[in-house]
């Protein structure tokens, strides 16, 4: 079959409709073209991971954060940025936001933090989402635990909107590892404001 150039393909009515195949087809899209005006899937997927363990209430978590990088990880679009623990967004947009925290303590602690803080000013941090957790010993020895929290933010501007986490408690140890996923976060552009 032959090739069809031209500038401008156009229903035969005002605002009718285009269509381009039919069901089953798939219609290719070379490597390299850009395509403008459609809503996209997913552009950004990103996952960090505390590298190493932290002891006490770390408000925020400033230290030791690394993108994954091992098993297979894997980052969709330009990734986020870190600094001392505050995130930075590559572009606008609606983002899920996921923090898990992993913890043990060798004793009982309740009111444990799992915290997601944003800003929208660029300083001021407020908890977003949080998850109770305690641990409650069981046993003479370590006792682990975690806690789940997720936020939906609409980042308007990356400058301004910024995200950081708190973990952990007096005394609790607040789980890193560089091999696997134990304390991390996951960032995810949903879509357009």
């Amino acid at each position: 079959m032959g090739t069809v150039k031209v500038t401008n393909l156009e229903p035969i009515a005002d605002n009718g409709t285009l269509t381009v195949g039919s069901s089953g087809d798939t219609v290719t899209f070379p490597s390299g073209v850009t395509v403008s005006g459609l809503t996209q899937g997913i552009t950004v997927a990103d996952l960090f991971r505390l590298s190493a363990t932290a002891t006490g209430d770390q408000n925020p978590l400033s230290s030791n954060w690394e993108r994954a990088d091992t098993d297979g990880a894997g980052v969709i679009g330009t990734g986020m940025t870190e600094s001392s623990g505050v995130f930075s967004f590559p572009s606008t947009g609606i983002w899920r936001i996921e923090f898990i925290g992993y913890f043990y303590y060798n004793g009982d602690s309740r009111g444990i933090a799992c915290e997601i803080k944003t800003t929208t000013n660029g300083s001021s941090f407020d908890r977003a989402s949080s998850a109770g957790v305690f641990i409650q010993q069981t046993q003479s020895n370590n006792t682990y635990s975690g806690g789940y929290c997720t936020f939906i933010m609409d980042v308007t501007s990356t400058s301004t909107h910024k995200v950081q986490f708190r973990a952990g408690a007096s005394s609790v140890n607040v789980v890193g590892e560089t091999g696997d996923n134990t304390t991390h976060a996951v960032f995810t552009r949903l879509g357009d404001t």
